[in-house]
Formats: structure tokens, sequence, C-alpha cells
């Protein structure tokens, strides 16, 4: 720190003027850093008129001011966790199952359930709710049938509509491209802080029957780093639609395991369960929602399902 000890402002007593020139003359101390360099002992040694207390008390005034504060790793978590948002679902009774109240960035939330109950609808609301609040979506449609109408039909607000950036891939290696460039955030939005991937299972099935299990390993392996990259250091919430099995599991298997942080399983289009990831998949909340029916299936609004 190349600062003289004589331009402190209001310096306190124990770096008056007397102290500051027996520094200068008894140990060439000028700057602020050589007094931090230099031992005490060997100070009161050259200056024997003036104590040890009195330059303990000099450089501890120095290291306050004048020196970066010291902060540790888990002061730090806890800053980064004030600034973060947390991501509403709009569905009250969801919210209050969650942990903070909504989808907490940083980590991967995994949809899944059988077909036709909800899982598209309640990712395109999220897309809307997030755009509501201001900020950018990375959409991922593998199944071409993402619907632009409905998503402003949720969102109801024409100027935000641009929020949302879509992206149509059809192979586990084009997904494998993407995620990539998302994670190294060249294409990535500045704003995205929400990742969508509607439907994962839809794009690794079909390569089962055309690839060695050994190479659709590898493609997804490198999928899930890539998501989990996002999701730390953009600070982003992604979330990843998935089928079931006929055993009412997540779709994948061992290709898929050890990713994601929290699932929500749709047992029907009227039950919502909050499964903690676990060898088991224990579920931790069943939450009812109530169903219905319209001309075009089920919608989602601001108030939840509809």
């Amino acid at each position: 720190m190349k600062m003289l000890l004589s331009e402190i402002k209001n310096p306190p007593e124990c770096l008056n003027a007397s102290v500051i020139r027996t520094l200068q003359v008894n140990c060439r101390i000028k700057q602020v850093s050589d007094l931090l360099r230099w031992n005490p002992l060997r100070i009161a040694k050259k200056c024997p008129n003036l104590t040890l207390k009195q330059i303990m008390d000099a450089r501890r005034f120095v290291i306050v001011k004048y020196t970066a504060q010291t902060m540790t790793v888990a002061s730090l978590m806890v800053e980064r966790a004030e600034r973060a948002f947390t991501l509403s679902t709009g569905i009250t009774s969801l919210d209050k199952i969650l942990e903070h109240g909504g989808l907490r960035p940083g980590r991967i939330y995994e949809v899944f359930g059988p077909p036709g109950v909800g899982k598209t609808q309640l990712v395109m609301h999220l897309s809307a709710e997030n755009s509501r609040n201001g900020r950018e979506t990375m959409y991922i449609d593998t199944k071409n049938d993402f619907s632009s109408l409905r998503f402003h039909d949720m969102l109801q607000d024409e100027d935000k509509a641009s929020s949302l950036h879509l992206a149509k891939v059809f192979s586990l290696a084009d997904l494998v491209e993407v995620t990539a460039s998302l994670a190294s955030s060249r294409k990535l939005p500045k704003k995205a802080q929400l990742f969508i991937v509607d439907n994962l299972a839809s794009l690794v099935w079909p390569e089962l029957g055309s690839r060695k299990m050994t190479a659709v390993m590898a493609m997804m392996r490198r999928v899930c780093r890539n998501l989990r990259t996002i999701a730390s250091r953009r600070d982003a919430v992604v979330v990843i639609v998935n089928n079931m099995t006929s055993k009412f599991k997540p779709s994948l298997g061992k290709l898929y395991v050890n990713v994601v942080d929290a699932s929500l399983h749709f047992e029907s289009k009227t039950k919502i369960s909050l499964v903690k990831v676990t060898r088991k998949n224990k579920v931790i909340h069943r939450i009812p929602i109530e169903k219905i029916a319209t001309a075009d299936g089920i919608c989602i609004s601001k108030n939840g399902f509809k």
C-alpha cells in the first residue's frame, strides 16, 4: 500500500505526528505498508520511546482501515444466498413445500410423471413467472411442441415475450454441444436465470437403439456436467422434464443418477409430490391441485393450475 503515514487523515493518538516522526527516523518507516511489514518487537527495540502497546494499536488501526476485510467461506456462502433470488412457481401450495418458498438458484430440479399430466405446462408457466419478474429464460425444446401462443396467454404481457430464448434440439449429441456452449457462457443471455430442458428422456431413448451403451452414458455425463456448471456458475435454476417408468420412478435410471437436487412427481393431473432425491426417492410432501378441464387440456395461470 503506497500511502504515507503522514497522509492519514484524523490519525489516532497512537499515530500522532511525534510517533510518525520517530518511526521515520529510527526505522525508516514512511508508508503504511512499511508499518505492516516490520515486526512489532523489532520496532519497539529500535524505538525505545514507543511502548509495544502503542505500536500494536497503530498496526491494528492501519489493518482495520486500510486493508481488505477477511471473509470466511461460510460468510461468502451466506452473502451469496442472501443475494440470490427465489423463483416462485406461482402456485401457493407448491411454493410452501419447496425450500425458501420457491425454486432456488444453483440447483437442478426435475419434473417427471406420466404423459399428459401437465409437465410441459408447468415449465412454461415457470418461464412466464420468470419473465414477469424481469428475468430471462433459456428454453430447450426437444419434442418440437412448444406453443408460443400458449406461452403468450400465460405471460399476458407482449412486451416481455422476448425474455424467453427458445432452442430446438433433436439429438443427444446436439444437446451436448448446446449445453457445453451455454455452460461456457458464450451464448447464454446475461439475464438468463432459468434454464429448462423439455424433455430429456425423449432424446435418450432413440439413442439406445442406434449407439452402444457406453457412448450414450458418455454423452449423458457430459450433459449432466454442463447442466451442473450452468446452475452453479450462473446461479441459475435448472429444470429438467423427464418421463416415468412403469414402476413410478424417473426414466433413464443409471444414466441419470445423482443429477438432480429435488424432484416434482406428477402422480396425476390433480396431485404433485415433492420427492427427496435419495436411493429410495423418499416422498417428502404430497399436495392436491384442483383440476378444471378446458378444451385444450389444463392451463396454468398466475393462481396455479386451471
